[in-house]
């Protein structure tokens, strides 16, 4: 018969007999598990491993049994061995459902791991995780799950691109020299060595999420979205210039192994299945080296001159769409720069004509009267746009958001005029709100400016 009390028993209560004996290996549960650290290698003998690995460097934990576990942790490694049995502790969020609630059987809210990465990846599932631990609760979405699927779609994509250009792999790649490359090469480069520093730095501090979003950000938008569709008419070909796309193939490349030692600790199934087609020489992208900041590969003032053609586009994609123009449709545009930046123009302009969908590129030209100006920085440009006639839908359209961003700019300017609120709210807050009703303005004029003389 089995008897649990709390004091020493001297007879059965239920029998009467004295002939009662404590079993050696029943622990209570948290005392068990204080143990963990130092009795997982062989403790109290002073064994090798117990040497080696004691303590540990980092614990990783909910905040929910911070004193049910961890407090009991550090004290009995203290008493038992003189030292804590770790340096530090990680303490994580709940996972929650999307709308915060406590994941229950009983309220059918519950997400199985098992499932949704089946459904959308282990990957995906361990790339949401990770970017919504910011230290509070984690409200897990299906929906978020789903995103986080495309972007994994979108690494495959990527790298499905390098591959079919790429001439060589990892073990046979030459040194890169960063002077001799193109501006697109070298802002690249340097761009990714912004993310690189940005992603150790947050690994460092235990800021997950901030280490994923900047890894997304930079392999999604600016080496997808801008990178590889700047250097694609080198690599089919359609640029004339052999030395160009040699150096951009080397570049494809380097790019394509550092951002997948980035993502690996994030992503680590998708990203050592690509890594391992890259030919290096060892075995798996897990035992490669953690990229690190080089200071060698920094580039800012090419940084600043690629943003510029980026900002450029972006006006000018954006134009098209406020004008109702098709994708097809061409625009001359006209670039005056200041002293110094004309030349990179000059050089450039079949970049300004490939990401724009210019007909052409005109630096320092003399600019038609009727033609769109703009700024981008210290750039001055004009886009002479081709003759269209714009229906009644448009021009409805156009109005019906310039009435909805006027709302907008009420309500932001009733809550600046309102005394409590001013009073009240956080200066953040308040500083919101007027970038808010800045940019509301801002796009107003725009749209107004768009508006046709004569619609048809």
């Amino acid at each position: 018969m089995i008897v649990t009390e709390d004091d020493t028993v001297e007879s059965c209560p239920k029998c009467g007999s004295d002939r009662m004996q404590q079993d050696t290996d029943v622990l209570d549960t948290w005392f068990s598990s204080a143990l963990w650290p130092f009795s997982t290698m062989g403790w109290p003998e002073e064994t090798d491993d117990l040497e080696a690995f004691y303590p540990t460097d980092v614990l990783v934990t909910g905040f929910d049994i911070l004193f049910f576990w961890v407090a009991r942790m550090i004290m009995m490694g203290l008493r038992f061995t003189g030292e804590a049995p770790f340096h530090h502790v990680y303490l994580h969020g709940l996972v929650r459902d999307e709308h915060g609630k406590k994941m229950s059987k009983s309220r059918g809210n519950v997400i199985d791991p098992l499932e949704v990465a089946d459904e959308f990846g282990a990957d995906a599932v361990r790339f949401t995780l990770a970017i919504l631990a910011t230290g509070r609760d984690i409200p897990l979405a299906k929906s978020r799950m789903q995103g986080y699927s495309a972007f994994a779609n979108k690494i495959w994509n990527a790298a499905r691109f390098a591959l079919l250009n790429l001439d060589s792999g990892l073990a046979s790649a030459e040194r890169i020299e960063p002077a001799t490359l193109g501006e697109v090469d070298r802002w690249i480069l340097s761009r990714l060595n912004r993310a690189t520093r940005s992603v150790n730095s947050s690994l460092e501090a235990f800021r997950f999420d901030e280490a994923a979003h900047e890894i997304y950000h930079f392999f999604w938008h600016e080496f997808c979205d801008w990178y590889i569709e700047m250097i694609k008419p080198a690599l089919t070909g359609n640029s004339g210039d052999d030395d160009s796309a040699a150096s951009s193939r080397r570049v494809l490349l380097e790019v394509l192994d550092r951002s997948l030692r980035l993502l690996h600790p994030f992503m680590p199934y998708i990203t050592d299945e690509i890594w391992r087609k890259l030919g290096s020489e060892l075995p798996s992208v897990m035992v490669a080296e953690f990229p690190r900041f080089d200071p060698a590969l920094e580039a800012i003032e090419t940084e600043e001159r690629i943003e510029w053609i980026q900002q450029i586009t972006v006006k000018i994609r954006n134009l098209r769409a406020e004008r109702g123009y098709a994708p097809g449709d061409r625009f001359r545009l006209f670039v005056k720069a200041p002293d110094g930046a004309a030349p990179f123009f000059r050089a450039h302009t079949d970049l300004l004509e490939t990401m724009a969908r210019l007909s052409e590129a005109v630096v320092d030209g003399e600019v038609p009267a009727d033609a769109h100006r703009d700024m981008v920085g210290p750039i001055e440009i004009a886009v002479e746009l081709p003759e269209k006639e714009v229906s009644l839908d448009h021009v409805a359209k156009i109005e019906k958001e310039i009435g909805q961003l006027e709302r907008e700019i009420e309500n932001i300017r009733k809550r600046l005029s309102d005394e409590n609120f001013l009073a009240k709210a956080p200066a953040q807050v308040v500083e919101q709100q007027r970038k808010r009703e800045s940019d509301y303005l801002a796009r107003v004029e725009s749209l107004r400016s768009n508006l046709p003389t004569s619609p048809k």
